[in-house]
């Protein structure tokens, strides 16, 4: 082969890997920036999921504390009635 030859090889692929590297710019960026905002998408709901089971733990153990005192007050309006009745 001779240097003629192979510099024409050498522009061949040269342009082709050009072409390519722009392809993969064209193809590749739209997708790795729609991955990126899924990725801080599901960051987002995992905190916010996280946030909810707090809040609903909470709720139970404020709802366990009514029930308990809501039993207290009626045990004790039930003693009180049956003291006058």
């Amino acid at each position: 082969m001779d240097i003629q030859t192979a510099a024409a090889w050498a522009a061949v692929l040269g342009g082709a890997g050009t072409f390519c590297s722009f392809l993969m710019y064209l193809i590749l960026r739209p997708v790795n920036i729609s991955v990126q905002g899924i990725e801080k998408a599901m960051i987002g709901l995992a905190q916010d999921l996280k946030e909810a089971g707090e809040r609903q733990h909470s709720m139970e153990v404020r709802l366990a504390e009514v029930d308990s005192s809501v039993r207290s007050a009626h045990h004790r309006l039930d003693d009180h009635l049956n003291k006058e009745g």
